[in-house]
């Protein structure tokens, strides 16, 4: 994620979006607990509570999403 500078990725379970796999998720859930990446599936660290908006969301609605 890092060398081709990837700050999140969907994750999907079938056309149906589950989460988000984050730089924050690898620092905070997987990093800092000591997990294995090799041994730790990505539904165990994501992030499963996602905010949506659309293309004709404003910049400022975002931000209060966020």
């Amino acid at each position: 994620m890092n060398r081709l500078r990837i700050g999140l990725i969907v994750v999907l379970d079938g056309e149906r979006l589950t989460g988000i796999f984050t730089e924050r998720d690898v620092l905070h859930r997987l990093v800092a607990e000591g997990k294995s990446p090799k041994e730790t599936l990505v539904s165990q660290v994501m992030s499963k509570e996602v905010e949506m908006i659309t293309r004709q969301t404003t910049v400022e609605e975002a931000i209060r999403a966020m």
